[in-house]
């Protein structure tokens, strides 16, 4: 998303951010951008990754599949939004429609866009009435062979956990070798998951380093194939026990419309801190009490994982003061 120009200034102000949409049949994945405060021609510059094949499904077992979804029912769609603080949300500028079969026939594909208005629901607008959108579209295609030309390379990247040092071995390697380490991290994680491997190859990694820390409070903080594969498995493994365990109290909150605004900086005229406070820590301890509550729920895949890195922590500093052993956040919601 690049930049957008003469959008339309509502009651006065205008603070646009952007929604970014893959949408079709059996599928509708969200990402958004930062809001542009105080400007009718905002300038985004941000990027947003999308996968056509996604895992559609997690079991207790680990186990995932694969859905090959239908690439031109597809679209992507960018909805243009004002950031308001009223209480009836944020007010809609425009949309802009891409079907992915036009992206496949020319990549990249950068252009201006007049924005539209949601569903047409206004033929009086002009083109141009409602603003333009400068956007640039990327679509690859990774074409394989079948799975038993790769087998040779399967069979040596699922030995990794058990080669000695790990450093050694061929997961790790490839991980050394990418530009990005997500870029070796997600077939990984995916590919050990499949197989039921993750758990070691992960206690294996992160427990190399672990050794190599020397400060407890900088563990996983750097950009590292630990915890980068952390992150996927997190990602891949929690989204569900994500959704589950907060998706009910989220949407309560959302359609309360009660507002936690504590900063007396913030407040409009008519509201009171006192009870925003007490909105403010009643919805978080609604939060706080289901997740407590959700351990039952969570992936034992997930489990493993933090009780090996706990294990290696308390390990290797030994005697030092206790402190929580802090992990990657995944943006899974």
């Amino acid at each position: 998303i690049l930049e957008c120009q003469g959008l339309p200034i509502v009651n006065g102000q205008c603070d646009p951010y952007a929604t970014v949409t893959l949408a079709g049949p059996f599928r509708s994945e969200a990402k958004k951008t930062k809001v542009r405060k105080k400007t009718n021609n905002p300038q985004f510059d941000e990027v947003f990754y999308f996968e056509v094949t996604r895992p559609c499904s997690y079991s207790k077992k680990s186990h995932f599949d694969f859905e090959e979804e239908d690439v031109d029912k597809l679209e992507i769609r960018v909805d243009l939004w004002n950031a308001s603080n009223l209480k009836f949300g944020d007010e809609f500028l425009g949309e802009l429609r891409i079907p992915l079969k036009v992206l496949r026939q020319s990549s990249p594909h950068e252009a201006w866009y007049f924005l539209q208005p949601r569903d047409n629901g206004s033929k009086s607008l002009k083109p141009d009435d409602l603003g333009s959108l400068r956007l640039n579209v990327v679509y690859t295609e990774d074409h394989v062979f079948s799975s038993d030309y790769y087998r040779p390379l399967r069979d040596l990247l699922l030995k990794s956990a058990d080669v000695e040092p790990v450093s050694a071995s061929a997961a790790h390697i490839l991980g050394e070798v990418c530009r990005e380490k997500q870029e070796a991290a997600i077939p990984l994680v995916r590919l050990l998951l499949h197989y039921g491997r993750v758990v070691p190859f992960i206690s294996a990694i992160a427990s190399a380093e672990v050794k190599r820390t020397q400060d407890p409070n900088t563990i996983f903080r750097g950009n590292s194939l630990a915890s980068k594969c952390i992150d996927e498995t997190m990602k891949l493994a929690g989204m569900h026990y994500l959704h589950v365990t907060l998706k009910p109290t989220i949407e309560e909150i959302c359609q309360s419309h009660r507002c936690c605004e504590i900063d007396p900086v913030k407040l409009r005229d008519g509201e009171n801190l006192e009870s925003n406070r007490e909105s403010l820590r009643h919805y978080v301890d609604r939060v706080f009490t289901v997740i407590t509550k959700s351990g039952v729920s969570c992936p034992t895949v997930m489990c493993d994982i933090f009780f090996s890195l706990r294990e290696a922590a308390a390990k290797r500093f030994q005697g030092e003061p206790c402190r929580p052993l802090q992990l990657p956040v995944s943006p899974v919601g």
